[in-house]
């Protein structure tokens, strides 16, 4: 992190959103990146805008394992009702909102990574296709002399950089990461989306595992050197046309003089060297770090028509 230029920066950026009231939340000093924890939900919802009981799906989402300190401290979410298959535990939604159970407790910070495992239970034998969307949004902890309050971050610049620092992937392999599942065509916080695809002799009951990892990369240049093998096709079709796409920025911070995408936070609206796009990586994850002391991590599901 390029310390003291970069927090300079963010200090007078700020001078800026103060003033132009972007932000509802600020604080009062920068906040060096540490560890900021996850938050994590469990959404079920259905076909169209209405949600309606998991039971006219042909899935329910589920869970297994502990609850993440975190949102037991400041959320409390519904644990959700409890579903046992050959003594396992999974908790799952009969209708809103629950608590995602995991296996360890979920910290995020640059460099970080890990994986996230949940489970589609059918309602029904057969086929089946699912659509999952992964989405992330920040929390502020607004409590002041020891009084635990956190409050949803309403800041789409904020938004933007989660979606494009937080990867989700759908295989890690050999230290490697595949199948990219950034959806641009969604609207709001939701970035990600997985296919399910269950097989014709799926069982009516039998939670089905879907995995899919994530990575918060340290540095600009682990974001393009790191994750994918060397020759990999959707690397060079797909993840650097997006990374270089972001290198324009072209949306402005209110009347300051600061432009964003979704990877960078930098004065200059071109980006065309790997030094320029380092220290704008690094703005942009600072502007997180400033702005966010929780990310709340929510998965809705959709059945796919027939």
């Amino acid at each position: 992190m390029e310390n003291g230029n970069s927090q300079e920066i963010i200090r007078e950026l700020r001078k800026h959103l103060i003033r132009t009231s972007v932000i509802s939340l600020v604080v009062l000093m920068v906040v060096v990146i540490a560890s900021i924890a996850w938050f994590v939900s469990n959404r079920n919802v259905s076909s169209g805008t209405s949600a309606i009981r998991s039971d006219y799906e042909s899935i329910i989402i589920a869970s297994k394992g502990i609850r993440q300190q975190a949102e037991m401290d400041y959320l409390m979410l519904d644990g959700g009702m409890e579903y046992i298959y050959e003594g396992e535990t999974y908790y799952y939604s009969g209708d809103g909102e629950i608590a995602l159970h995991l296996s360890e407790e979920k910290v995020a910070s640059p460099g970080a990574s890990g994986e996230v495992t949940i489970y589609v239970i059918p309602t029904r034998d057969g086929a089946a296709n699912i659509r999952l969307y992964l989405g992330l949004t920040g929390y502020k902890d607004i409590g002041q002399n020891g009084d635990i309050l956190v409050e949803r971050v309403f800041d789409p610049i904020l938004d933007a950089f989660l979606s494009g620092h937080i990867l989700f992937f759908e295989n890690y392999q050999d230290r490697q990461y595949s199948n990219w599942l950034f959806n641009d065509s969604i609207g709001g916080i939701i970035n990600n989306t997985i296919d399910v695809s269950l097989p014709e002799d799926t069982q009516k009951g039998v939670p089905y595992p879907v995995t899919f990892y994530w990575i918060w990369p340290l540095r600009y240049e682990n974001m393009v050197n790191d994750l994918y093998a060397k020759g990999n096709l959707e690397y060079q079709e797909r993840f650097m046309h997006f990374v270089e796409s972001q290198s324009s920025l072209s949306a402005q911070i209110n009347d300051t003089s600061y432009y964003y995408s979704r990877i960078f936070l930098a004065k200059d609206m071109e980006l065309n060297d790997m030094d320029s796009r380092t220290k704008a990586y690094n703005m942009a994850d600072e502007y997180i770090g400033t702005n966010a002391d929780y990310l709340y991590f929510t998965i809705e599901t959709e059945a796919e028509a027939d």
